[in-house]
């Protein structure tokens, strides 16, 4: 996250009307802007939890409500947890998956990052009611089941033996 982007989005999330009862925010160990984010996490008008590096991503990610994330390989877990989501392109292989996963109603795209503003995160917050976080989840769901590996696993099985 070199342009603090995770900075931009809390800054969003902290100013939209729509009540929130917690934010969690996870970022990698590298993450450049730790002090000054715990800064502004502490200074919310909601609570804020700062994970790094956190082994308990699984565990926050089924507890979530909702998502705002960068359309990496996370797109799959989400996807796999029914998460409904608010999604940013950091870089330009993102751009596909992004865009066909908000094309099947799996998730929102904003678009590229850099060119997004705080308002605009709050905005889309507003945005989103209870019908359509439970459109997105239920669309997300029926993309990616999460049984990949047993699939391939039984089908390596079956022409082994």
């Amino acid at each position: 996250d070199p342009h603090n982007e995770t900075a931009c989005a809390l800054q969003g999330l902290s100013q939209a009307t729509r009540v929130i009862q917690h934010i969690d925010v996870v970022v990698g160990q590298g993450y450049p802007f730790l002090d000054d984010l715990r800064r502004q996490a502490n200074a919310c008008r909601v609570p804020v939890q700062v994970h790094v590096q956190t082994p308990h991503m699984a565990e926050l990610m089924a507890e979530a409500d909702l998502a705002v994330t960068s359309g990496g390989g996370v797109s799959w877990e989400k996807c796999t947890l029914g998460l409904p989501s608010l999604v940013t392109v950091v870089g330009d292989n993102q751009s596909l998956i992004v865009h066909e996963l908000a094309a099947a109603g799996a998730q929102f795209s904003l678009g590229r990052a850099e060119a997004i503003s705080a308002d605009e995160y709050a905005r889309a917050l507003d945005g989103l009611d209870s019908r359509l976080l439970a459109a997105m989840s239920a669309k997300a769901r029926g993309i990616c089941d999460g049984q990949g590996t047993q699939r391939v696993l039984d089908h390596l099985l079956k022409d082994s033996g």
